[in-house]
């Protein structure tokens, strides 16, 4: 699509890093988290990944090249990724959410942080349908209250606006713990798409580290994991807080001789 699809042609290095970020919150990660606490229902299964999802994009763009923090949307939390040689801004979501999303735009009150982003880094870009532009189906866009959601967005990331050249929306979907689709996103205000990079190809399919089986029920400090066997992987992720527990049992049946 255009020229404007260099803008997101990233290095494998890069997808690599989206890719680990999201495969391991939605498998193993949030896999061993439901068993390790004996989590028997699901109800904050969709949100409770989002903090796996954060903190894991936190830890992979932790380099020089990059900037990313938490920032804060309503009661929503996300945590946005600058690459300080592009200049490039991204946030990630569900397809499925943005696929919502879009239908939803003749009807919100206000605007969504992907529009408010888009519309501020984003309005030199043109998509196939400016023709029969959707944004003029769309009320206008109360720009003062797109700059403050900007503003509050920047500040958290520590980086002002004069650097940031555009915005990109990094989108997946998921299913039955395991990453399915993923791709990068170049949209406008309308979150009409100008651009877009298939990043599918590059998704791992590996096995789980955490395996199945049928142990015998042990006490919590011998057995954290609670009929699970683990691979080393999982088992040096739950190593210190094992420690820490096994210490704190210790110290309470000490105190209560």
């Amino acid at each position: 699509m255009y020229d404007f699809a260099t803008l997101i042609k990233k290095s494998d290095d890069f997808v690599a890093k989206i890719e680990r970020s999201l495969s391991n919150a939605v498998g193993d990660d949030i896999k061993l988290d439901i068993k390790i606490n004996e989590l028997n229902t699901a109800n904050s299964l969709p949100t409770r990944i989002w903090d796996f999802i954060n903190r894991n994009i936190r830890k992979e763009f932790s380099g020089p090249n990059y900037i990313t923090h938490s920032t804060k949307r309503g009661n929503w939390e996300m945590e946005p990724i600058f690459e300080k040689s592009t200049g490039m801004l991204y946030t990630i979501m569900r397809e499925e959410r943005f696929d919502i999303l879009r239908k939803e735009l003749p009807k919100r009150i206000c605007e969504h942080y992907a529009q408010a982003l888009s519309d501020f880094f984003n309005k030199d870009l043109s998509s196939n349908f400016d023709q029969i532009s959707f944004a003029q189906q769309y009320k206008c866009l109360d720009t003062e209250r797109i700059e403050k959601t900007v503003r509050r967005i920047l500040n958290d990331l520590s980086i002002p606006d004069n650097i940031v050249k555009h915005y990109a929306i990094i989108l997946f979907s998921s299913r039955n713990y395991e990453l399915i689709s993923l791709k990068c996103c170049v949209v406008k205000s309308d979150l009409s798409i100008v651009a877009e990079d298939d990043w599918s190809k590059f998704i791992n399919i590996s096995d789980s580290s955490v395996v199945e089986s049928i142990t015998t029920t042990e006490h919590k400090y011998l057995n954290p994991t609670n009929g699970l066997k683990l691979k080393q992987k999982a088992k040096n992720k739950i190593d210190q807080r094992t420690n820490t527990e096994l210490k704190k049992d210790t110290e309470e049946e000490t105190n209560n001789k």
